[in-house]
């Protein structure tokens, strides 16, 4: 096959968009990145297929090209004196004013400059064709490309050449690059065959089977990954050619050798990357690891060329042996693993005497060896290697040793820079200096290098600079001498690569060295670098400036400065009045120097432990024996003042002052207490909450009253005092960009018309007492920047006590772009590439208006107002031991708590109830928070309640008042209240309020509304009860509840009314129950305002990304020092899955107990604290709407502080179930509460009527009257009362083997009665009307039994006739497939295909199924379908006939157009609906796609647009409004042909994805109008995955309503992984499931669905039974036939019965 070259391809393309694009007179250019390609462009260009003719101009002959009526003359720039057709400036500047002037020859003529370069004559004055929407705009090529793809490709390479292509077009787009960058992708697919390594990957045949809308996400993620192991591998052949072994990543030495061999250069690039993968993965399990070395004759330095896996396993190891030994030795300590004699390798290239095994020691048992290695010394270094070759590359490692003595070179110099080549005997220097002190005696004496190669002594010069050289060569290298010895030297620039954690304590990736003394940050003071494990580590910018900082104190042996004149304080100045405090100091800041490192920088070893230990109890001691209530002296005010600083007009608390180094030494002391080392695991989270500012939260301040205490971001050892004016609200930002979104999700009706429209809907704004409104200004920027191209008009009233400059003032000052995008950051990340049009949109978009209070007695009307409480904040003196406390897991995490106290709202540090003597940094933070104030203000006696509190009282309620009338939402920024100040506010609802946005006790923000009847509204109408419970028990359900389905309404009402239920059955016991939102709490989903990220209670955070569990109700209970769970499930419908169910509840409690709060570890004991915290928030919102009869809560908020350590139990109640699962059943045959106890879980059924009895009376009334409610029928053992604590039991999963073919009493599926409906619709006769139970539909034999196993087929209490097949291609689906089929035309049911994988070609097809079923092939690429899609369908609807109006069938059309097109715009779709209706209007049943395609583009750019997109559907003829095949009645009632085979083989991927679209959409109309449950339609639809799932399309629909219609759904599929969950649940509701055997990919997928399905299974026992099938085997999932008659879930493995046998068989 020829295919045309990029640029031929590239000037095709152009000329095709110069037809319509090119006007006379223009002048276009078109930079190109290299003078090369432009002239292979333009070669292209004057190719004789496109020169039309040519035009004289100054003796040159130049060619032209017509497009339409423009003579199109493209030129080259080349000023080179290789002219290669090109053309000087000074020429192209004559053509361009020949162009414009339109005389003699250049009538109607318009330019094409291609060049290479920045002259403002070509630049300035032509159009650039890179411009967006221009010919060459990347994602115009990248849509030229897209259709080149879908012409030329098969479906698989269709599929994965659109991913390439968006792949592609990112580098491209991030690079900034031109459109030349998709040359290579071009090549790769022009011939239709992706050819990988021509896009510099590795070949990856699987992605080329995934397809669907999550398969692009995957392949995105594997490409990414594929081409950073491919440049990986490049880039150690081209720097490690000959040390491939050990340098390859993660590669066995015998996996090089045979595809890296010199002979094959290029053979690596045809392994595919899964073989790379796997190989790799194999190697990567280690056990063996590098415990330590050590030397006893000398300084042993030891580097690594970086920080990952493969770096780690080559060492180098540069020993310094003493003055005058003779000797040396190197000791290495294994761990994990028993090191052979044999798997040792030494490597010495020097002649005399070289280092061999013999001088090699090993000793030690199976688990730990030590390795000495032992040898003479010389004059000359030592250079050797000892190699260490185990099977698994992961334990392979290499120890590059180099040997000299001590005195004869500067070792210090390059110990943090070194690399040793014992191959070549040199040393390379990792480093960007370009100077190296070679004396080792120190001095000045500079020597500059000026050539490579040259020698040194280090007698004669002390410094070698080679400053000069390093501009001019490209690789240094120079020898130093030292008498007779000399070293090598090789300088490699080299940037630190590794990232610096500050502090050094939290990088985990450290792991247990961190409790080591050898792990500390070497800091170089001059050259402000960070060197750890003598790499050095890249720090923020910031955190350097920190370090600097942290090293004047140490080396100046400060602990105080201060601004101004204020002296500097020395632990030597309290010498006399605190010795030993001067005295531990003076220890710890040696301790600092000797090493060279500095508080940040330190790991928390047992010395540096017990240094820091002696600071902290020298410093307690001192502030108690301070006397109380009197004056401090100027001892006291300078001990106080220890670890306080003023830098840069800013105040800080230091890492050396002893409440920050008490905080850390008691986490590091929990830490090494630990034996799980659970704190090298905490999730980052937890690590941001871990700091003690909340152990001083304020503190006072002569000028501000008080400042904020607040963690550095860059450093969380600083602590930085910002004054109270200076209060960082940057949280508001993120705040008014999700209350926006919420808002408008909520109530998107008000925003939805714009759509449809030119005019916009406006978001009203009131902004009040938010000063220069910076952060909410920031959070508009924030929300247009993320829905930009669906985001409205928003006008912002801006309300303050004076007018004052705004943010917004700010903005519509700015003129320039560049000034915009750089203020407001709009040049970096998401923005980047859309910023002029989020600059204009926010200039367009966004106004406002500025008030003062005065001047207006009320506010304007708004959606939203964001009020910022300005209310004066007092400081007011209290005593921390008497305040309520934020104080949890002892002072590990903490924050200031608020309570009112007659009208005043104080918030501080307290220590009410909370027992601290045995915790030093909470002592010592209660002593400093009194005596600040003291130390500070000389008039302030030192006493008990001395310590500062905020105070602010209620008065700004008249204020807030305006805002509750004027507003639908009230958002109460930083509000220093409590939810109790809600409490007496008449119709206040409390709708959300949030404590995610910072890491303060209080609330950040709490938004209400007084607008509650809307809400009383939506509830009467749904049964939905009483509004404050259900905002008690979750307000995200109610702020949801305005726009939510039907079903969803449902759900949650059935979810109140079981907690409720579950409540009267506990209200006896003398357990404290709170009921919890699972949801809220365990985030398995994104949906509900917080990411899944921002709890350590979050499913996700704790590593789980699927699975089943509850997320509904989870009741805790607390009793003595006990803590209780009982999960709650909940099911609402006609039919439910009561294994799942179960399994749901059980899980729920597992994964609490089991995997996050059971157990003695630190991340348990922080867990259980901050669970606390979230249970004492839920029990805040159940006070305040009075849910819970009054004290109930008492006995947990009287010990509510010992409940926060989190050092209570977690237990199971003796004698109890450990759950619930409460199914609300519609089905008439449920006729009173039933009961039943299923593996430790209670499952209640209840009768749906109970529900609005449930949910519309109190709590409190139906705990007190038990008797009406829907539990009275219930045994009295399941009303708890008295309880008594046991351990949790865990339950052992059961063998899988023995869960195939089981059988669960509990899923046995009970009989539904079906109400008839209320006028029968007249039905068509037809050939299957089914009146046997006993018809089934044979699938094969039991493995296990030899017995045959059916899809029970027409068994009344079957729930659906649908079945789904599973497995990868070739394991006999298809095969399957026409047994079922052949099997229900023996029993006169017919069927229909839609077959567009060419699976069911006639000569695709098995004899026998032809011989038997007859089938019949419409092939519609040669005959139209009978099938109008623009039919107006008809449905009944409680006896009465509606037919679709035209705006329903254009919005059916347009949704099916819109599902596979992802290209249609928001724009277009609007203007396809409109031109369907209006043409349906017009037209009636006369309209067509035709039709459609001239109207379309008769209407504008957009419709135009459309029109040329939809042009190959309209053409490729698929429908025709005569029905000639006889429609739905002859494919369902035919004698003669039992299966019609509708093929649309042939057809692009694209056209057959719209006409199986519209297929389904006819049938389902059909079945609606005609169809029974008692008349099966099956259907087959192979390869599933390439449909629309969404629920509003065909397939969504029969999934969920077809049951009633006797539509059978047959589907097969490879791969779920495209489809989102809940379109893969839809297609789980088939009740009958094959797996076959899967691919490698989807395996964990179809395991999770078994073990879902069997208790007591696991997912990888279903794994090992899925990768044992073989072909033709599957496993039978479904409602079997037992001994007794009655179906009963369960599994079978089945061998799939053969055609022939089929025949013979008479079921």
């Amino acid at each position: 096959m020829s295919v045309k070259q990029f640029e031929e391809f590239i000037a095709s393309y152009f000329l095709s968009w110069a037809a319509k694009g090119v006007q006379p007179g223009f002048r276009y250019q078109f930079q190109s990145p290299n003078l090369d390609n432009s002239a292979k462009l333009y070669k292209a260009f004057v190719a004789p297929t496109f020169v039309s003719g040519f035009i004289d101009a100054r003796g040159a002959s130049l060619a032209y090209i017509t497009c339409g009526d423009t003579k199109l003359i493209p030129v080259l720039h080349n000023d080179s004196d290789n002219k290669d057709g090109g053309y000087t400036e000074n020429f192209i500047s004559f053509l361009r004013d020949e162009v414009a002037g339109q005389q003699g020859e250049f009538k109607s003529a318009a330019l094409l400059i291609i060049h290479n370069s920045l002259l403002d004559t070509i630049v300035n004055s032509a159009e650039d064709l890179t411009n967006y929407m221009s010919a060459f705009d990347p994602n115009e090529i990248k849509t030229a490309l897209l259709d080149l793809v879908d012409r030329s490709g098969t479906l698989e390479s269709t599929e994965i050449s659109r991913i390439l292509l968006d792949y592609q077009f990112d580098l491209i787009t991030e690079d900034q690059g031109s459109m030349f960058g998709f040359e290579t992708l071009y090549t790769a697919i022009a011939d239709g065959k992706i050819e990988f390594h021509e896009l510099g990957l590795l070949p990856d045949p699987p992605i080329q089977t995934m397809t669907g809308s999550r398969a692009s996400e995957q392949i995105r993620k594997r490409l990414n990954s594929n081409r950073e192991l491919y440049d990986q591998i490049v880039d150690v052949l081209e720097h490690y050619p000959d040390q491939l072994i050990g340098n390859l990543p993660d590669l066995s030495s015998s996996f090089i050798e045979r595809h890296f061999s010199p002979e094959a250069p290029d053979a690596w690039k045809d392994i595919t990357y899964d073989e790379f993968r796997k190989e790799q993965d194999k190697n990567r399990d280690q056990n063996l690891e590098v415990k330590g070395e050590s030397s006893a004759t000398g300084e042993l330095i030891v580097r690594t060329h970086g920080s990952s896996k493969s770096a780690q396993k080559a060492r180098h190891l540069l020993l310094v042996v003493d003055m005058d030994r003779q000797d040396f030795d190197i000791s290495l300590e294994f761990i994990g693993g028993k090191v052979k004699q044999n798997e040792l390798k030494v490597v010495d290239k020097c002649q005399v005497s070289p280092m061999t095994l013999d001088g090699i020691q090993l000793t030690g048992g199976s688990v730990n060896t030590s390795l000495v290695i032992t040898g003479s010394m010389r004059i000359e270094p030592r250079y050797f290697r000892v190699e260490l070759n185990r099977e698994k590359t992961s334990e392979k490692y290499r120890f590059h040793c180099l040997v000299v003595q001590k005195g004869l070179f500067n070792t210090e110099a390059i110990k943090n820079h070194f690399l040793i080549n014992v191959t070549k005997n040199f040393v390379k220097l990792q480093t960007q200096e370009t100077t190296l002190e070679i004396s080792a005696t120190g001095g000045n004496k500079s020597s500059v290098m000026f050539d490579v190669g040259q020698s040194f002594s280090v007698v004669d010069q002390d410094i070698v600079d080679f400053t000069e050289l390093s501009n001019e060569v490209d690789r240094i290298n120079f020898d130093v001498v030292s008498g007779e010895a000399k070293l090598t030297f090789d300088v490699e620039g080299a940037a630190a690569t590794d990232v610096l954690v500050l502090p050094l304590l939290l990088d985990l990736t450290k792991k247990a060295h961190l409790f080591s003394d050898e792990l500390y940050g070497i800091y170089n003071r001059t050259k402000e670098r960070v060197y750890i494990n003598n790499q050095e580590v890249k720090g923020s910018s910031r955190g350097t400036q920190l370090l600097n900082y942290e090293a004047m104190f140490v080396y100046e042996e400060l602990v105080f400065c201060g601004e101004g004149d204020v002296d500097s304080i020395s632990y030597k100045d309290f010498e006399l009045d605190a010795p030993a405090l001067s005295a531990a100091y003076s220890d710890l800041y040696k301790y600092y120097r000797d090493n060279k490192t500095l508080p940040s920088l330190c790991g928390w070893g047992p010395k540096y432990q017990h240094l820091v230990g002696a600071v902290v109890k020298e410093y307690r001691l001192y502030l108690d024996a301070i006397p109380q209530n009197q004056y401090l002296d100027d001892n006291h005010r300078c001990i106080v003042q220890v670890g306080m600083a003023n830098l840069d007009d800013k105040e800080y608390i230091l890492p050396i002052h002893p409440l920050v180094l008490s905080y850390y030494l008691y986490l590091a002391q929990c830490a090494v207490k630990d034996p799980s080392e659970s704190f090298l695991k905490l999730p980052g989270v937890t690590l941001e909450r871990l700091n003690p500012q909340g152990l001083l939260p304020f503190i006072f301040d002569a000028d501000n009253d008080f400042s904020y205490v607040k963690a550095e971001e860059d450093n969380c050892f600083w602590l930085h005092c910002v004054p109270n004016k200076e209060t960082n609200y940057g949280y508001v930002t993120k705040l008014v960009k999700d209350k926006i979104s919420e808002f408008s999700t909520a109530f998107s009706s008000l925003f939805e018309k714009h759509r449809n429209s030119e005019s916009r809907t406006t978001l009203i704004v009131n902004s009040v007492n938010n000063y220069d409104n910076h952060e909410l200004f920031m959070g508009v920027v924030a929300h247009v920047v993320k829905h930009r191209t669906k985001t409205f008009n928003i006008h912002i009233n801006l309300y303050d006590d004076q007018l004052m400059k705004t943010e917004l003032d700010r903005f519509s000052e700015m003129a320039s772009y560049d000034r915009i995008k750089q203020h407001y950051r709009l040049n970096k990340g998401a923005a980047k590439d859309h910023a002029d049009t989020i600059v204009d949109m926010l200039r367009t978009r966004v106004t406002y208006s500025k008030f003062t209070h005065a001047e207006v007695k009320e506010q304007a009307y708004a959606h939203l107002t964001f009020f910022r409480n300005n209310q004066k904040v007092k400081v007011i003196n209290v005593n921390p031991a008497e305040k309520l406390s934020g104080v949890c897991c002892h002072g590990l995490i903490n924050g200031e708590a608020s309570a009112n106290e007659q009208g005043n709202y104080i918030t501080g540090f307290g220590l009410n109830g909370v027992e601290y003597k045995d915790l030093p940094h909470v002592e010592i933070a209660k002593l400093v928070g009194r005596l600040i104030r003291p130390a500070r203000e000389s008039t302030v006696e030192y006493r008990d309640n001395s310590a500062i509190a905020l105070a602010v009282d209620d008065r700004f309620k008249e204020l807030l008042e305006r805002s509750y009338d004027s507003s639908i939402w009230t958002s109460i920024i930083d509000p220093k209240v409590t939810l109790d100040f809600f409490d007496n506010s008449e119709n206040m609802l409390l709708i959300h309020y949030s404590d995610q946005y910072t890491s303060s006790a209080s609330y950040d923000a709490i938004t209400v509304t007084r607008q509650t009847d809307l809400y009383h509204r939506v509830l009467a109408a749904e049964d939905g009860g009483l509004i404050g419970e259900f905002n008690a028990f979750n307000g995200e359900w109610l702020l949801q509840m305005v726009t939510a389905s039907a079903n969803i309404r449902k759900e949650r009402k059935g979810i109140l009314a079981a907690y409720k239920l579950v409540s009267c059955l506990l209200a006896e016991s003398d357990i404290t129950w709170v009921p919890m939102s699972a949801a809220e709490m365990i985030r398995v989903s994104g949906n509900i305002g917080l990411n899944m990220s921002e709890s350590e209670l979050s499913r996700h955070v704790q590593g789980y990304s699927s699975g089943a569990i509850s997320d509904d109700v989870l009741f805790v209970g607390v009793k003595d020092e006990n803590l209780y769970l009982l999960p709650l499930e909940v099911k609402t419908g006609v039919s439910y899955n009561a294994a799942k169910a179960v399994k749901q509840a059980q899980e729920l409690s597992r994964y609490l107990v089991n995997d996050v709060l059971s157990g003695d570890a630190l991340e348990r004991k922080i867990y259980r604290s901050l669970f606390i915290r979230q249970l004492l928030m839920q029990v805040d919102k159940y006070l305040l709407y009075s849910v819970y009869p009054k004290d109930y809560f008492k006995p947990l908020l009287d010990t509510k502080e010992w409940w926060l350590q989190g050092d209570y139990e977690v237990s199971a109640i003796a004698d109890y179930p450990r759950g619930f699962v409460v199914a609300n059943l519609e089905s008439v045959a449920c006729l009173e509460t039933s009961a039943v106890k299923v593996d430790g879980i209670l499952k209640i059924e209840v009768p749906y009527s109970f529900i609005p009895a449930s949910i519309s009376t109190s709590l409190q009334d139906l705990m007190a009257n038990k008797s009406s409610t829907a539990v009275a029928p219930l045994a009295d053992k399941y009303f708890l009362t008295n309880a008594e604590p046991e351990p949790f039991e865990q339950v052992e999963p059961a063998d899988v083997t023995e869960l195939i073919d089981d059988v669960e009493p509990e899923a046995t599926v009970k009989p539904v009665v079906e109400v008839p409906p209320v006028a029968e619709i007249e039905q068509v006769e037809t050939a299957h009307n089914l009146d046997n139970e006993s018809l089934k539909i044979l699938v094969g034999n039991d493995v296990k039994h030899d017995q045959p196993v059916f899809w029970e087929y027409n068994h009344r209490d079957l729930p659906n006739r649908h079945l789904i097949i599973f497995g990868r291609s070739g394991q006999g689906k298809t095969y399957c497939i026409q047994g079922l089929l052949m099997d229900m035309a023996k029993n006169n049911v017919n069927s229909m295909v839609v077959d567009y994988t060419n699976g069911f070609l006639p000569e695709q097809l098995e004899p026998e199924f032809n011989a038997k079923v007859n089938p019949k092939t419409d092939l519609v690429a040669h005959r139209p379908l009978g099938l109008n899609p623009f039919e107006r369908q008809t449905q009944s609807y409680a006896g009465i006939q509606l037919t679709n109006k035209s705006h329903d069938v254009a919005g059916r059309i347009a949704s099916v157009f819109n599902s596979v097109y992802s290209t249609i715009g928001e724009q277009q779709l609007p203007t396809m609906i409109r031109v369907i209706e209006e043409g349906l209007d017009l037209y009636g049943d006369d309209y067509s796609f035709e039709k459609m395609l001239s109207d379309l583009a008769e209407d504008g750019k957009v419709g135009e647009a459309l029109a040329n997109k939809l042009s190959p559907m309209v053409k490729a003829n698929i429908f025709s409004t005569e029905k000639s095949n006889g429609g739905w009645d002859q494919i369902y009632t035919s004698h003669d042909s039992k299966t019609r085979l509708i093929q649309l083989a042939s057809l692009p991927r694209d056209v057959w994805r719209l006409a199986s679209e519209f297929i389904l959409w006819d049938l389902y109309a059909y079945a609606c109008n005609k169809g029974t449950k008692h008349n099966p339609l099956p259907v087959v639809l192979d390869e599933v995955q390439n449909l629309d799932h969404r629920l509003d399309s065909p397939l969504g629909k029969m999934l969920t309503e077809g049951r009633k219609y006797g539509l059978s759904l047959i589907l097969a599929t490879q791969t779920l992984s495209n489809l989102k969950k809940d379109e893969q649940d839809r297609l789980f509701q088939a009740a009958h499931k094959l797996f076959f055997a899967p691919a490698e990919t989807e395996i964990k997928k179809y395991a999770e669905i078994l073990e879902i399905t069997v208790k007591n299974s696991t997912r990888q026992q279903w794994v090992d039974v899925l990768s044992s099938l073989k072909k033709g085997q599957c496993l039978s999932v479904g409602y079997h036939l037992n001994e007794s008659g009655t179906l009963e879930l369960g599994v079978k493995k089945v061998q799939v019965s053969s055609l022939a046998d089929r025949i013979i068989s008479k079921n």
